[in-house]
């Protein structure tokens, strides 16, 4: 295996084990605060700042410029965030880390799924076979088992 894609593989496991944190630390957040909508405010406002620092950081904040050329579907990604936060957090005081996260990550799977066998978005096409709908199933059973 190369370096880069090792490289990438230890990125995602660090993201991976910061949202199992963070899950419980917005849910205690939001038991504080008094609810979903002001502790994902309060997440988003600190990403916020901590994205403006690395932008200015790195330099690419001149690159701003370019956000009118997006496609109106680009900003829909923007919508993901909100909708993952508040699902965290409403859910892991009553489902707990692991089957929230095994609950997301069946959703994320089954839709990476779909958008690959269609190419969505300007995603390379990954044809549909029985071995990625398998993968869909084994991640649904990790739910199932998650829960007994």
């Amino acid at each position: 295996m190369q370096l880069n894609t090792l490289l990438a593989f230890l990125f995602v496991v660090v993201a991976g084990i910061a949202l199992a944190v963070q899950a419980p630390l917005n849910a205690n957040m939001g038991r504080i605060i008094g609810g979903p909508y002001a502790a994902t405010l309060v997440t988003f406002v600190v990403s916020t700042f901590i994205i403006l620092i690395m932008n200015a950081y790195s330099g690419s904040l001149e690159n701003m410029a370019r956000v009118i050329e997006l496609p109106w579907w680009a900003w829909l990604g923007g919508v993901a965030g909100p909708v993952y936060m508040m699902a965290v957090i409403t859910s892991v005081p009553r489902l707990g880390v692991l089957t929230t996260f095994s609950t997301l990550v069946a959703g994320q799977v089954a839709a990476a799924v779909a958008l690959d066998s269609i190419g969505a978005f300007g995603a390379p096409l990954q044809p549909l076979s029985l071995s990625r709908v398998f993968a869909v199933l084994l991640v649904c059973s990790g739910v199932y088992m998650s829960r007994a």
